[in-house]
């Protein structure tokens, strides 16, 4: 019987023993459903997506470009719910290859982007990227 990480996934916003499962799981299993994962932090509010966001502690480098499709989505609110639930719990070494990123949301002048608030919250992780670096002497 083979591993199936769909049949871990939450089926509904509440589905707390699904998300727990996930985690426990891990971020290497779920790495082939991991924009089914994502999905779940389109609203930062559903408790799904607090249990969940632990999963990214141990994320590598491959969650990158499924970030990067959710900050060019268009929706900003789940950019928003991402930069605040998911980068922050990224290991040191993967935030530091959103820096580019980071810096277009931080600099965006688009109203909506602006009115979310995503901008700062974009400028806020990029200065703790930056403080990070240093502490570490990088």
């Amino acid at each position: 019987m083979t591993f199936d990480p769909k049949k871990l996934l939450p089926q509904h916003k509440q589905d707390m023993k699904a998300a727990e499962a996930v985690v426990e799981a891990g971020y290497q299993a779920m790495k082939p459903v991991m924009p089914d994962v994502l999905f779940w932090f389109q609203d930062g509010n559903w408790p799904v997506s607090h249990v969940l966001q632990e999963l990214f502690t141990s994320a590598d480098d491959d969650v990158v470009p499924h970030l990067r499709s959710i900050f060019s989505s268009g929706d900003v609110l789940w950019v928003y719910w991402v930069l605040l639930c998911v980068v922050p719990k990224l290991p040191q070494s993967v935030r530091a290859l959103l820096v580019a990123d980071l810096q277009v949301l931080a600099t965006t002048t688009d109203k909506e982007f602006v009115e979310e608030e995503v901008h700062l919250e974009a400028q806020e992780l990029l200065e703790d990227i930056s403080s990070s670096e240093k502490e570490s002497g990088g």
